[in-house]
C-alpha cells in the first residue's frame, strides 16, 4: 500500500502530491498499478505534460523504453522521446544515481523519488535544471514489474534542502 505521508515528507510540490494521490486512487487495494489503460490520467489533465511511462524492455544494457512522455518532457529535451530508451536520452551529470533510482523502482518494487540539480547535455540539449521526480512501479499481472509511471517537474530555482535520491 502506498503511503502518501511518506511522499509528503519528501516534497510539498502540489503536482507531485496530486499525481501520487491519483496513482493511489487508481491502484486501490492492489500492490501495483496496471498502466495498460492510461485513460485514468485524464482525470487530472494538467499533470499530463509532466507524466512519463517506461516499459521495461531489456536491449543492449538498456531497459527503460519511453511509452509515453508528456509535452514538457519533450520540450525539455528539445526532441520527442517516445519510443526511445531513457539511457540514450538522459545525459545528466548524475546519470548513475538517477538511472539507479529508476532501476531500484523496478527491482525493489518501491516508489522512487529524487530532487536535485542536474546538467543535461547531449546532441539535443545543454541546460542545467532543478528536478523533482517520482516513479511508481507498475505490473500487468500484479507481481512482476513491467512498467514505471512517473511525473517529473523541471524548475529554474534552487532547492532549500539537500539533494534526495531514495526509494520508499
Amino acid at each position: 500500500m502506498i503511503d502518501i505521508q511518506k511522499i509528503e515528507g519528501l516534497t510539498a510540490n502540489q503536482q507531485i502530491l496530486g499525481f501520487a494521490e491519483l496513482i493511489i486512487s487508481e491502484t486501490g487495494d492492489r500492490d501495483f498499478l496496471n498502466v495498460k489503460k492510461l485513460d485514468f490520467i485524464m482525470k487530472e489533465p494538467k499533470l499530463l505534460p509532466n507524466v512519463y511511462v517506461f516499459d521495461l524492455i531489456p536491449n543492449d544494457n538498456k531497459k527503460l523504453l519511453f511509452r509515453l512522455a508528456g509535452s514538457n518532457i519533450d520540450a525539455h529535451n528539445n526532441t520527442s522521446v517516445m519510443g526511445k530508451y531513457f539511457e540514450d536520452i538522459y545525459s545528466g551529470d548524475n546519470f548513475q544515481s538517477d538511472i539507479g533510482n529508476l532501476y531500484d523502482v523496478s527491482e525493489k518494487k518501491e516508489i522512487g523519488f529524487l530532487r536535485r540539480e542536474v546538467h543535461f547535455e547531449n546532441e539535443f540539449v545543454n541546460k542545467r535544471k532543478f528536478i523533482k521526480r517520482i516513479a511508481f512501479p507498475c505490473s500487468s499481472n500484479g507481481t512482476d514489474i513491467n512498467s514505471i509511471i512517473g511525473l517529473i517537474v523541471f524548475e529554474n530555482k534552487e532547492f532549500a534542502k539537500d539533494d534526495i535520491t531514495t526509494t520508499i
